[in-house]
């Protein structure tokens, strides 16, 4: 068949063709020749048989008759007719021939006779079987058929003869074989007719239309898409050319479905953000997308066809190895791994393998489909990580208590202060109502704006009072949006303002006393020009009094009356912080005998005052500080009596402080120390009062009695002059203050309170400045009397205008700080341009743009304040002119 196979079908079909008709008339002859020779030998049988029985009749007529001439004239008859030479003779009872076709066989006995042996023995087996009626049979060699049929010579005696026909068939056989034969030749001659004509039916009809269907699939497969081979007609050919014709034209539009599926598969393939890859049974890649091959940094042909280990290399097929394995018994597969890229390192993905499975063979290989997830994982870190910034930043805030809700006011997150407040832990918060915690009921808090914010989605702010709390909160509430703008939940803070709605009273009793410090710098300026003349007035009327005279008596009481009011002023001054605080080593007895003697005429007579105030020393301190020490821990000690009386003792004592005396906690450094001890017996108070006493503005007297700094003021103090103080208190039986100030050896600048001799006098002319006249006035006379020539000027301008006509007569300038037009600073600044080495003393009742230090700074020479001392004033006057040479004018 291969053989066949190798030779176009066009020569094959003919070359069968012919030797199918060669075969098939060899055959034809070869079983036809038998076929033919056997029905000759059937048909000369039968015609022998028939040709016997016609002669056996007229030849027993003849052996009846004797008539042994016309008995001759049948044997020739039937010889006649044989187209061979056959032979016929007629035997008698003793197989002697009486009448034979030969006639030199007559008389012969069977032996003798020319007949063949075959034939001979056929009449003697016959002769011996009496009861057979004929035989014909064909000889050994098919030459000849051999006939013997019995004849009646004697019906009397029954004699029998017999007559014997050999029949020669050559003649018959060969001309049948030479029909036969042409009858061969004539069917070959038609068949290599019929095969030819066939042939050319099969290579104009079949072959050449086949070949061109042929050269069309020969074109299709080259590529022509065009190639179509259209056969005319309505036989197999044209529908199997239409049919092929038809598949082609759907191959192409199949083809062209394909090649764009194939491109919208590329397109799509390539454009998701995920690798794609087929892998066959083998482990090589077959298929992979843009992605994959941007992932590699490789063409598409330096990846197909490569196995896994190949492109991965050994570490990284290592990680997935197994992964492979499962996909490809048919498992599918998630995994996350990480492999070693060229240009990035280590990159991290999550692939799934599918398996692929095609129909009956098994799984033929896997899709690979995995998305980079390397900045997803550090995004996923940064976000961890931000939580965690946030977690810890939620939680850190201490001050608020912030909690997250749902739509139903439910907490779904709570910080750490949140749990800490409620003295629980954030996941037991995590579920409740926020009025739960809050308000410990089961509706939401009266004047709550989560409702609100509900309705219109803005942040509310308000302040609420938890009575149950007893704390005020400052209330947050920010909604929770989405993307599209949707309500998610609720951001609840809630600020404990309890300290900041104290500090909010103490900022505004602050503003008070800043207002009434305010008002005490006015009072203080005013009051102490209201002094000066009461002061001066009587200073210059003692003078001229008589010593011992109840007139004396009674100056000295209005001067030491208006000592006081200017005590009084400075602390009004050192209350509101307007004034300065020098600390300076003096003998505190002298301070709390006169502050007791001040105390003395202003509280009741129901309370008695026992003091025992010796001189214990020296301690460093301002004297106005320690009168206001003093005065503020009796002015307690006296609201507690009040009502009920009772006895007020001050003592003053020196005590040695030891390392053993817990100085640690008194922040008291071990030495001689000056013992204050204030005691009351009044009503007392209890320790929780008692820990709170010297808290800024913290007060139990009613509205209007206090402010709530006394004690305050005082720790301060005593805590700044290194002291301490202490507090004792029952209630019902009194308050005990112990206030411990270092003493201090030095002697140098004790204050006395008497008289230091005689007032210092001088000379020259002093321009005197004051829009007040009666201060002028005053002033005038005060200076004459200590032999000063005065040029009095009630303006600033004014005592301009007369410096610069007679500067060469003015020896010092005096004036008043705050005047209408120009100040005292400026007028001492012009002074001072028009005459640099003029002295200027500077005297004010109070000023808060000027003290001392910034007249130094600014070339002033002396500052005072008044009320003015006369003694004071000569003093300083007196040092002034000293320092600049003497009293002679100043050009």
């Amino acid at each position: 068949m291969n053989f066949i196979s190798r030779y176009p079908v066009r020569f094959v079909v003919p070359l069968l063709l012919l030797l199918l008709t060669f075969s098939g008339i060899i055959v034809s002859y070869i079983f036809s020749i038998d076929i033919f020779t056997g029905l000759i030998e059937k048909q000369a049988i039968h015609f022998v048989t028939e040709v016997m029985g016609r002669n056996q009749n007229r030849l027993n007529a003849a052996l009846r008759n004797k008539d042994i001439k016309r008995l001759q004239m049948n044997i020739d008859l039937l010889t006649q007719n044989d187209p061979g030479n056959g032979a016929a003779v007629v035997l008698d009872e003793k197989l002697k021939i009486i009448s034979a076709s030969n006639s030199a066989w007559f008389g012969q006995a069977l032996e003798e006779a020319g007949i063949s042996d075959e034939g001979k023995a056929l009449l003697e087996g016959f002769f011996r079987k009496r009861d057979q009626l004929s035989t014909v049979v064909v000889s050994q060699d098919l030459q000849t058929i051999l006939a013997v049929f019995p004849l009646i010579i004697d019906e009397a005696s029954d004699k029998r003869g017999l007559l014997y026909y050999e029949y020669d068939l050559r003649g018959l056989k060969q001309a049948g074989k030479q029909t036969l034969s042409w009858n061969i030749i004539i069917t070959f001659a038609i068949l290599i007719s019929i095969a030819s004509l066939s042939w050319l039916y099969l290579h104009f009809v079949i072959f050449k239309r086949m070949l061109l269907i042929v050269k069309t699939m020969e074109q299709f497969g080259q590529g022509d898409n065009t190639a179509r081979s259209a056969l005319a007609g309505n036989d197999e050919l044209a529908t199997v050319s239409a049919s092929l014709d038809e598949m082609l034209m759907q191959r192409v539009a199949e083809e062209k479905l394909i090649r764009e599926n194939e491109r919208m598969l590329k397109l799509l393939t390539d454009g998701l953000p995920v690798l794609i890859a087929y892998v066959d049974k083998d482990g090589c890649y077959r298929l992979v997308n843009k992605e994959f091959e941007n992932w590699f940094y490789l063409q598409p042909e330096q990846i197909v066809g490569k196995k896994i280990h190949e492109l991965l290399g050994e570490k990284g097929y290592s990680e997935i190895a197994d992964y492979v394995s499962q996909a490809l018994l048919g498992k599918v597969v998630e995994y996350e791994a990480s492999i070693p890229i060229n240009k990035d390192g280590m990159r991290q993905f999550h692939a799934t393998l599918l398996p692929h499975f095609d129909n009956g063979c098994g799984v033929q290989g896997c899709f690979l489909l995995a998305q980079d997830i390397t900045q997803q994982r550090l995004d996923q870190d940064q976000i961890k990580e931000a939580k965690a910034l946030w977690e810890r930043t939620f939680d850190s805030i201490l001050e608020e208590i912030i909690t997250v809700h749902d739509k139903n006011f439910r907490i779904v997150q709570a910080n750490r202060a949140a749990a800490t407040f409620f003295k629980s832990t954030k996941e037991d918060l995590i579920g409740r109502h926020c009025y739960e915690l809050f308000g410990d009921d089961n509706t939401p808090c009266l004047g709550c704006q989560v409702q609100a914010v509900l309705l219109d989605g803005k942040t509310r702010t308000t302040e609420l009072y938890n009575a149950r709390l007893q704390k005020d909160f400052l209330i947050t509430i920010s909604p929770i949006l989405n993307e599209q703008g949707e309500f998610t939940g609720i951001v609840h803070s809630a600020k404990d303002i309890t300290v900041f709605k104290q500090l909010e009273d103490q900022l505004r009793q602050a503003q008070k006393m800043e207002a009434i410090g305010t008002l005490a710098s006015g009072i203080a300026h005013d009051f102490n020009n209201i002094l000066s003349p009461i002061i001066g007035y009587s200073e210059l009327v003692a003078d001229r009094l008589p010593k011992n005279s109840e007139e004396l008596e009674m100056v000295l009481s209005i001067h030491t009356a208006g000592i006081r009011a200017t005590e009084l002023v400075r602390q009004i001054l050192t209350f509101s912080r307007q004034s300065d605080q020098k600390r300076q080593p003096l003998q505190i007895h002298l301070i709390i005998k006169e502050a007791l003697k001040l105390l003395r005429s202003s509280i009741p007579t129901t309370i008695t005052i026992h003091q025992q105030v010796p001189d214990c020393g020296l301690v460093m301190a301002d004297p106005t500080q320690v009168h206001q020490i003093i005065m503020n821990l009796c002015t307690n000690a006296y609201h507690a009596m009040r009502e009920t009386g009772g006895k007020l003792n001050v003592s003053l004592e020196v005590v040695e402080l030891t390392p053993q005396d817990y100085l640690d906690s008194l922040e008291l450094q071990p030495g001689p120390h000056v013992k204050l001890r204030v005691y009351d017996t009044g009503c007392g108070m209890s320790k929780d009062l008692m820990q709170r006493i010297f808290e800024p503005y913290f007060t139990t007297k009613k509205q209007g009695e206090g402010t709530g700094l006394g004690l305050s003021v005082v720790h301060g103090i005593i805590k700044n002059l290194r002291g301490h103080i202490t507090v004792y208190s029952e209630q019902g039986k009194g308050t005990e203050f112990h206030v411990y100030l270092p003493q201090v050896q030095s002697s140098n600048q004790i204050i006395d309170t008497e008289n230091a001799g005689d007032i210092p006098q001088g000379s020259g002319t002093i321009l005197v400045v004051d829009d007040e006249p009666v201060l002028g006035e005053m002033l005038k006379k005060m200076l004459k009397n200590m032999g000063y020539e005065v040029l009095l000027c009630s303006s600033s301008t004014e005592a301009l205008e007369v410096f610069r006509q007679q500067r060469t007569r003015v020896a010092i300038v005096l004036t008043d700080m705050n005047m209408p037009v120009m100040n005292g600073a400026e007028l001492a600044r012009q002074i001072k341009q028009l005459s640099p080495t003029m002295p200027v003393v500077l005297c004010t009742g109070f000023s808060e743009i000027i003290d001392e230090e910034k007249a130094r700074r600014i070339g002033i020479d002396g500052y005072m304040t008044k009320p003015v001392i006369q003694r004071q004033l000569a003093q300083t006057l007196r040092d002034v002119l000293e320092r600049k040479g003497g009293s002679d004018p100043a050009v």
